[in-house]
């Protein structure tokens, strides 16, 4: 049991030279230890217990939601805020749960991590959010309840991490939501890029309206000043009641919050670091071509659009694959591919989606600094995947979406409830300039209309996921249909023929799809293996033997960490034992120990042969 602490997801010593990665997950495997002690071996209870789980990240993203807007409403209204934030909440919530690209991170018994991960990042979140982000007007006043809160944050932070390595976000989402929320960072930044060109604009052409109107100018002022703004009014009253809480306390109080977050996440980071030992990891060529793309430009281009592609997904589930690697997504090599324009096209809306929610108007504030909050989840949470900082082991994965989807629900959630408010308020207000008479009974009708309008978009969108989800639940149903249903989507994965091969008997179609992952990817040790292997079943040896020699100097150019060297050598040995030929059999079997000293088939056969 204790191994756990030292092993890595797939039970390799951690730095050790066997290891093929540094995935650290000691928590997520805990729990699959617990599995089998308490259920045994039975698969089905490993797929139970990640459904539930799933439906507590759908029930904990629901209070992630809230909990965001009901901060930026509490600021604008109480009751209709809070009413405003429960329809948001379930709307995303609802939608979380039910969303396509959440089937592998559910189905997948392995993909455990990304729920155990998601759960207690919400739970830190919750925390933070709703104990230590205090309003601007309250101050933070360090007391035993926040102390025991900061702990808190810090302890799912830690078991974040140990869950999955993408946990350790939950940090800088935290610094961005209350720079937002409290410290006012979007006022600053539009404050300090818009007031000097506001300031000219405004006074002019007040000057030039007072000259053309001095009479009309007057009354109007003399109007405006007998008429008191209540909103002022309350804010004054607020002030008055704190009369600490200025916008650069306020912001230098989210600062100090900020720099304490900073401080944690360098503790966890290095601490995290210190199991890393040893050498980087020697990834297959096929695991993700671009990593071992030579020109810096066109590894970027190429990396740029792998985070297109996770975006679509989260917008556009139609088409999902359990494997996107081995070649199936073709290298760009050229300026002129028009995945460029993808990928552009995704960055500029991201562009333009920030300056709308950095400058737009006083009246949607609440909406911009909510959907600033979900996006700040989105880029943190997907950050560590995108490939931009640390070298990942898959060119486009469904299963790291899990958290960053929940930022994309929420933002469309928000879109459609002020769609809602919007549209009822414009129609009213137009009804007001027309009619004179019978106000309160026209009004409601038409804000109904508008609302039901919307609320039938949302559910015919809920309706499209659940049917997504359910077709895609049938293709995990079992292995043959899931590589099946991949090669429709990506033909040239070299890795779904290999593996859709393993699933079917000794056939021909078998033999196709081996020679296809080989044909794609002439490096593919396992591949020579299998199609050795199929060869032999059906009664030829000889070939089987040509394919393993060609599979060995394949690997012999490039090699990587793995058994196939030792699984090629043994299949030569005992091929050329089958075959008569002893003295072959006897270098194969010698090249076999020098790869793995510890094979006792090897061994054996060795001492058979004197």
């Amino acid at each position: 049991w204790m191994n756990v602490f030292s092993d890595n997801f797939w039970g390799q010593e951690m730095g050790s030279r066997g290891a093929q990665h540094y995935s650290y997950r000691p928590l997520t495997t805990l729990t699959f230890r617990w599995n089998v002690v308490l259920f045994g071996w039975d698969t089905f209870s490993f797929h139970v217990i990640n459904l539930l789980l799933h439906a507590l990240c759908s029930l904990l993203m629901t209070l992630v939601a809230h909990s965001l807007v009901r901060k930026t409403a509490s600021k604008e209204t109480t009751k209709k805020g809070t009413a405003n934030s429960w329809i948001v909440a379930g709307i995303a919530g609802v939608l979380f749960a039910v969303h396509p690209v959440h089937t592998e991170a559910v189905a997948n018994i392995v993909c455990r991590a990304e729920l155990l991960c998601c759960v207690f990042w919400c739970l830190g979140f919750l925390v933070y959010v709703n104990e230590i982000l205090p309003s601007s007007a309250k101050g933070v006043a360090l007391g035993t309840r926040q102390v025991a809160s900061w702990i808190l944050v810090a302890l799912f932070t830690v078991l974040s991490v140990a869950s999955k390595e993408q946990g350790i976000m939950l940090l800088p989402t935290l610094a961005s939501v209350d720079l937002i929320f409290n410290g006012g960072v979007v006022e600053v930044i539009s404050g300090f890029l818009c007031c000097n060109n506001s300031n000219n604009d405004s006074s002019s052409s007040q000057s030039q309206s007072d000259d053309k109107h001095p009479t009309t100018s007057s009354a109007a002022k003399n109007k405006q000043r007998s008429k008191p703004d209540l909103r002022s009014l309350k804010k004054r009253k607020e002030e008055l009641k704190h009369p600490c809480s200025t916008p650069q306390q306020t912001l230098l109080q989210s600062s100090l919050r900020v720099g304490v977050l900073v401080m944690l996440f360098s503790a966890v980071y290095a601490y995290r670091l210190t199991y890393n030992s040893g050498g980087p990891m020697k990834m297959d060529l096929k695991t993700n071509p671009a990593n071992h793309i030579e020109d810096a430009v066109f590894r970027v281009l190429n990396k740029s659009y792998y985070v297109f592609l996770h975006a679509w997904l989260l917008v556009f589930p139609a088409q999902l694959c359990c494997d996107w690697s081995s070649f199936g997504i073709e290298l760009i090599e050229e300026w002129s591919d028009f995945r460029n324009v993808q990928t552009l096209s995704l960055f500029f809306a991201l562009v333009y989606g920030l300056y709308l929610l950095i400058f737009g108007s006083e009246r949607t504030r609440p909406l911009r600094h909510t959907c600033l909050c979900a996006l700040a989840l989105t880029i943190a949470t997907f950050l560590p995947a995108s490939g931009a900082f640390l070298e990942v082991g898959f060119v486009v994965a469904e299963r790291v979406l899990y958290l960053p989807c929940a930022g994309a629900c929420i933002i469309f959630a928000a879109l459609c409830e002020h769609a809602v408010s919007s549209c009822g308020s414009e129609e009213n207000n137009a009804l007001q300039d027309e009619n004179t008479v019978n106000k309160k009974a026209k009004k409601t009708p038409l804000k109904c209309k508008s609302a039901y309008k919307v609320y039938c978009g949302v559910v015919l969108v809920v309706v499209l996921m659940c049917t997504r989800t359910w077709l895609r639940n049938s293709e995990w149903s079992s292995v043959g249909m899931l590589y099946k249903s991949g090669l429709k989507v990506l033909p040239g994965n070299a890795k779904l023929h290999h593996n859709y091969a393993t699933t079917l008997p000794h056939t021909k179609e078998a033999e196709y799809h081996f020679r296809t992952a080989i044909h794609i990817y002439p490096y593919y040790a396992s591949a020579y293996v299998n199609l050795g292997v199929n060869l032999a079943n059906t009664g030829r040896l000889d070939q089987a033997l040509i394919i393993w020699e060609d599979g060995l100097a394949k690997w012999r150019e490039r090699p990587i960490i793995g058994s196939d060297p030792v699984v090629l050598a043994t299949n030569l040995g005992i091929g050329n034992i089958n075959s008569g030929n002893y003295a072959v059999a006897r270098k194969y079997f010698e090249e076999c120990l020098r790869y793995d000293p510890h094979k006792a088939l090897c061994k054996q056969k060795l001492s058979m042969l004197g």
